[in-house]
This record gives C-alpha cells, sequence and structure tokens, in this order.
C-alpha cells in the first residue's frame, strides 16, 4: 500500500509535563523526538524486510529487492499501492536490481548467486541463472542486452539475452579465486571494469578477454566510469579513492578525504581504522571535473578531478554515507544528492559544498537511492529498513 505522510504534531499538556515523573536515563530517551517523515508518500506492505535495492527505467518502471528474497515491479505512472508483478523464486535477500538499457528485461539477484531475467513486455520470467557463486553485482551493457556479474569465487560472467532467454555466456576468469566486489561497463562498451577483495582491478577487452592489470592500496569497494574521458576511480576500504587512466592501466593519482582532529587520534588504530574510513560510494560528475567521495565516516568530500585538491567536505554526523549521485536542476545548477544511515537523503550545492536541504525519512535507515528526472520536476526514491520504500519531491 502508499501510505500518505502525515506531519501533524500531538499536543501535551503542561500538567502531563509537570506531573511526569521520570529518570534521568527515561527523560534523556523520551525527550527525543522522533525525526520528522518528508516523504510525500510511502510505499509499504509489499515487501516484509529491508529494502536493499532499487532500480527505474523511463520513469515508467520501479524494480526492487529486499532481505525477503523478492524483487517487485511497480507501475510508476499506475497504481503504486499494487505491485505489477513480484518476483518470489529467489532463494537469498535480492540485493541487486538493474533495468537493461533498452527496458525490454529487470535482472534480479540474490546474495545466493541465483539471477532471474523478466521480459518487461511479457511481465513474465525468461531466465534463470544459477551459474554465479555467491553474487556481488551484477550490471548491463549500456546500449546492448548484455548482462555481467561477478561473485564470491572470482569469475565474472556475461550473458546474451534474448527474447527467449540466455542466447550465450562467457566467462572472463581471474585465476586467484579472490571476491569480485565491483563491476562497471566502461562508456565504449568495448570494455568491463572490475575489482577484487585483494586490490586488484583489471580493465577486461570484452572481445578476447585480454585484461590489463592495476592495483590498489586494499579491498575495492566501489567503482564509477567516466562518461567521455578514459578514467575511471575506485574506491578502497582503506579510504582511499583511485583515479586510474583506462587506456594504460596507470594510476593517474589517489585522493584521500583529509582527516579531523579526532580522526588523527584514532589513526594509531591501523585496521579498524581503515574499515571505519571505508569508501562506500564514488561518483564523478558528468558536467564539470568533479569526483564525490563517500565514506563510512560520516564525510561526502568532492574533489577536483585534474588536481586531486579537495574542494569541499560535507558531515553527515557520523553516519554512513551509503550512496551519492550527481544531479542537474531545471536552471541548469548541479547539485549532489547524498543517501545516509541516519534515514536523510541531503542535497548540497556541488560547487561549494552548501547543504541547500535534507529529505528526511523518519530515522529509517537507507540503502539505496534514486532519482526520477522528468519535464524539470525530481523524486528522490529511497529503500529502506523494514519494506518500506519513500517518494520525496526534491
Amino acid at each position: 500500500m502508499v501510505r500518505e505522510q502525515d506531519h501533524e504534531d500531538v499536543p501535551v499538556s503542561e500538567d502531563e509535563i509537570d506531573d511526569a515523573e521520570v529518570s534521568d536515563a527515561e527523560i534523556d530517551e523520551e525527550d527525543l523526538e522522533p525525526p520528522n517523515d518528508d516523504a510525500v508518500a510511502a510505499i509499504a506492505g509489499h515487501h516484509t524486510k529491508d529494502v536493499f535495492s532499487l532500480d527505474s527505467f523511463n520513469c515508467k518502471w520501479l524494480a526492487s529487492g529486499s532481505e525477503d528474497d523478492t524483487a517487485l515491479i511497480f507501475d510508476i505512472e499506475g497504481d503504486l499501492s499494487q505491485s505489477a508483478l513480484k518476483i518470489t523464486e529467489h532463494t537469498d535477500s535480492v540485493h541487486c536490481v538493474r533495468f537493461s538499457a533498452s527496458g525490454s528485461y529487470l535482472a534480479t539477484g540474490d546474495m545466493s548467486g541465483k539471477i532471474i531475467i523478466t521480459s518487461m513486455s511479457a511481465l513474465k520470467q525468461i531466465a534463470m541463472i544459477d551459474e554465479c557463486s555467491d553474487l556481488e553485482w551484477l550490471t548491463w551493457h549500456p546500449s546492448q542486452d548484455i548482462l555481467f556479474a561477478g561473485g564470491g569465487d572470482g569469475m565474472v560472467w556475461m550473458w546474451l539475452v534474448s527474447k527467449n532467454g540466455v542466447a550465450q555466456s562467457k566467462v572472463y576468469p581471474d585465476g586467484a579465486g579472490v571476491v569480485c566486489t565491483v563491476g562497471v561497463v566502461l562508456a565504449d562498451g568495448k570494455r568491463l571494469l572490475t575489482g577484487f577483495a585483494d586490490g586488484s582491478v583489471r580493465i577486461w577487452n570484452l572481445r578476447d578477454c585480454t585484461n590489463i592489470h592495476v592495483q590498489v592500496p586494499s579491498t575495492c569497494t566501489s567503482a564509477d566510469v567516466h562518461n567521455s574521458l578514459p578514467i575511471c576511480v575506485v574506491g578502497c576500504q582503506s579510504g582511499i579513492a583511485v583515479i586510474i587512466n583506462t587506456d594504460s592501466g596507470k594510476i593517474i593519482r589517489a585522493v584521500k578525504p583529509k582527516m579531523d582532529e579526532s580522526e588523527k587520534k584514532s589513526e594509531e588504530t591501523g585496521e579498524a581504522m581503515e574499515v571505519e574510513n571505508s569508501v562506500e560510494t564514488v561518483t564523478m560528475c558528468k558536467d564539470f571535473p568533479w569526483l564525490a567521495v563517500g565514506t563510512n565516516n560520516g564525510f561526502l568530500t568532492i574533489f577536483d578531478l585534474n588536481t586531486g585538491m579537495e574542494r569541499h567536505k560535507c558531515d553527515h554526523d557520523g553516519f554512513t554515507v551509503v550512496k551519492c549521485l550527481f544531479s542537474k536542476t531545471a536552471d541548469g545548477a548541479v547539485q549532489i544528492l547524498s543517501g545516509c544511515l541516519d534515514g536523510a537523503v541531503r542535497i548540497w550545492d556541488a560547487r561549494d559544498g552548501e547543504a541547500l536541504q535534507v529529505l528526511s525519512g523518519g530515522g529509517s535507515e537507507i540503502f539505496d537511492v534514486i532519482t526520477l528526472e522528468k519535464d524539470g520536476a525530481r523524486r528522490v526514491i529511497t529503500a529502506c529498513q523494514e519494506g518500506v520504500i519513500r517518494v520525496f519531491d526534491a
């Protein structure tokens, strides 16, 4: 069902306050008012556990994957209180949902490695793939109906999809047996970037399976490729983002957010510090030479791609930055949106880092964020805990 959000305050009389006798601990707890919920709608009652992944196509279809082992498809132009299709054949948490570039197919993947491909024209399953072990990621080719995935055994898979199911498959073997943690197809559509748990990065030639190998300092946690330049960025568990030339495989530079005094004091903790400052999300701006890096310790840092200099740093009060997205407004202003584990989506001016707006989700943890932009209007959709999908006007 879709719940319209009610923001009415509940009045409390002075007598009730004066007569209340509670301990200090109870006062601390009861004085904390629940966070606002700024969502214009909440899609609830479909998933029974946390929603991990979202994707949309052409402002027409919305897909979600959940810890409850199901995936859902909604018609955005229709009644969001009813799903258009519920996919129930998964056997583990569905943490990857992706529409193909043509919108003809939806791929949903669960943590066990099972991938289901659904025809969007018929709204029915056309293929089930069980070849990938412990699925980490999946992504489609930017212009063809070709699906890629990586998993726990280090294998990288490619499947050519047609209306009759999987027409052809191919494997890109790393050989080391190390978990393949990230994968992104380059803008030219001819190469695939993959990152691994041991810090290996490989840029594959899709045709002949040859690859360029690059080594980064620690486990690859996130990656992005530029839409027009031969560069990619790989985020690492050690808090570093590495900028790589995708033609030569040479590391251009590594950037790391500057630490404040409290962070410097805890640097002596070594490995624990690396995990605390792990890079969770990286993204490059299409229109300006800017790189956004979101970390586990609650900071979003914008770097200049050309110089590696830190432009500005956006504080999220210590809560993990789950995902960040560059977005352009109707009047051409560039903003960056950051989804955070405190249940809020923050909107920043990408030029100077000024905080513009906070979209609060009532404190419900966020696991994924997407935007829908049409006719100058923008909506932000979040995947939240307890099976809720929130919709915001922004």
